[in-house]
């Protein structure tokens, strides 16, 4: 196995890890600043913000487990930001190829969970793909202030959303009138 593969497969074991612990730290302690970093429930947008925050935490151990060989750290770590604040479209376009095309809730619990888990793997190993590509930019101090700025940006609304669902919905929108 060449070194490459192998770093790809130890950073998306790494995320995996952080995304299950993440996943049901709030199950564990049941703290309101658990809930800023775990899914506080199913909806797809705790688990994008459980896949947001462990493909960041996975690019810093990434970074610290591979700093040596990494030959511009900037860019480096912009290609991670970048990954990091696609994961949720990634996310919502790949698990959703079940729902759109199967019509229906999976038959069983467990094969949800085995679906979700072979998901999760798969957002992995697309991200990583892209990120060779995107630390070959050489990212202006316009573009590192915009990448900052949209990740806090991304990460404030998810907070804020866990604890205040936004009034609109994501797939419906017959809200009652107010």
């Amino acid at each position: 196995m060449s070194p490459a593969v192998l770093h790809i497969i130890i950073k998306i074991v790494i995320f995996w890890v952080l995304f299950l612990i993440l996943h049901f730290s709030y199950d564990w302690v049941k703290r309101p600043i658990v809930a800023v970093f775990s899914g506080t429930n199913e909806s797809f947008m705790q688990h994008a913000k459980i896949g947001f925050l462990a493909y960041s935490l996975a690019s810093v151990a990434e970074y610290f487990l591979w700093s040596t060989q990494i030959s511009n750290p900037v860019s480096f770590l912009y290609s991670r930001v970048i990954t990091s604040m696609v994961l949720p479209w990634v996310m919502f376009i790949v698990y959703y190829i079940a729902p759109a095309f199967y019509g229906k809730p999976m038959p069983t619990i467990p094969l949800e969970i085995i679906y979700a888990n072979i998901i999760l793997l798969i957002i992995g190993v697309i991200l990583s793909s892209f990120e060779p590509g995107l630390e070959m930019i050489n990212y202006s101090t316009r573009g590192e202030i915009t990448l900052w700025v949209l990740w806090i940006i991304g990460f404030t609304e998810m907070v804020i959303f866990t604890f205040r669902p936004p009034w609109a919905d994501f797939f419906r929108s017959d809200f009652p009138e107010k």
